[in-house]
Parts: C-alpha cells; structure tokens; sequence
C-alpha cells in the first residue's frame, strides 16, 4: 500500500502563532456582536466609545467607525440630565447591572435600555421599543382596557312597571312554593 504525503483530516493542526490565535478570537467576537439583535455600545471609563455595532450606530443615523473614539456627551450633549444620563453613572458609582425604559425625547424614541458596569467602563444593550410603546397605549385608550367598574346587576335603571312585574311574579313563586310543598321538606318530630 501507498501512503500519502498529506496530511489527514483526523491530525491536530500545527501550533497557532499567538498574533493570529488574538487576532482570530477578535474576529469571533466582533462578528458575535455584530448577529446579536440587540444594539451594543461600550464606553470605557473615561465615557469614551470603544465599541459600537452596526444595529447602534443605525439607531443613532451613524456607522460605527463615526463614533468610536468620541466621547459620549460631545457626541450626544442633549442627553446630559436625561434618565439614561443618571442611569450610566448610577451603575459606574454602584456597579450594579441597571435596566432601565425611558423615553428619549431628542429622538421622539422610546428605549430599553440594560447597562453593565465594570471598571473599566459601561457596556450597554438597548433597543428601540417605540413601536411597543405606542401598541401599549393604543390598547389603554381602547373600550377593552376600560377601567370603569361593571354595573351591579340593581345599578341598573330599570322601568317602575318592570320592578312591579318582577317583585309580583316573586311573591307568585313564594307563595306556590309554600301552598305546594315544593321541596317535600317535612319538620322533624323528635
């Protein structure tokens, strides 16, 4: 039998230079990022963007390579007092994981927003829930989401001649109910 000078798919690959080992991990996650639905950003501690995927950039009418070492509130100043403002600094000062659903109203926009701390920055998930907003507020204003209380049955205004007929057929039960001994219900004697 001959063999073969190739090598076969069952060998391990030769040792990776460690470069292309970083290089290749990079990748893998950069384009994990880039399949998630969610928009992602990542500011490092000084409120720099250090990342920004392609779904982020969109929502804010970029690409990702016109945010990425700028600074947030140059970037983005009519943000500075608003909820998603003292969000990001709430989890820097107590790092905890925050989520948080606001309304921006630079962007007539409705945002969920989830930030995670860590000392080295905030890395920060969110969508644009507008759409959900305004179905929810739909559903408020309509006939189906009524708060009003249901009518109990004697709140309902009924004609005199109606009350009179019901009460006269009830004394008519009562009394056929007594005269026949309906229920064949007899005293115990003891």
């Amino acid at each position: 039998m001959k063999t073969s000078s190739k090598k076969s798919n069952t060998e391990p690959p030769g040792p990776i230079p460690v470069d292309n080992r970083k290089q290749k991990s990079a990748n893998q996650i950069s384009n994990m990022l880039e399949r998630v639905s969610d928009a992602i950003v990542a500011l490092d501690s000084d409120w720099i963007y250090t990342y920004v995927n392609k779904k982020a950039a969109q929502a804010f009418g970029r690409t990702p390579d016109q945010m990425i070492g700028k600074h947030i509130w140059t970037e983005f100043p009519e943000g500075i007092g608003q909820p998603f403002y003292k969000a990001y600094y709430r989890a820097v000062e107590t790092q905890q994981v925050i989520t948080l659903e606001e309304y921006y109203p630079p962007y007539d926009r409705w945002f969920e927003n989830r930030i995670y701390p860590s000392t080295d920055g905030l890395t920060i998930l969110f969508n644009d829930i507008t759409e959900r907003k305004k179905a929810e507020q739909a559903f408020r204003d309509t006939n189906l989401y009524s708060r009003k209380p249901l009518l109990i049955p004697w709140q309902i205004p009924f004609p005199p001649s109606f009350l009179f007929m019901i009460w006269r057929l009830k004394a008519i039960f009562i009394r056929t109910m007594e005269s026949s001994n309906y229920f064949n219900i007899r005293p115990r004697k003891f």
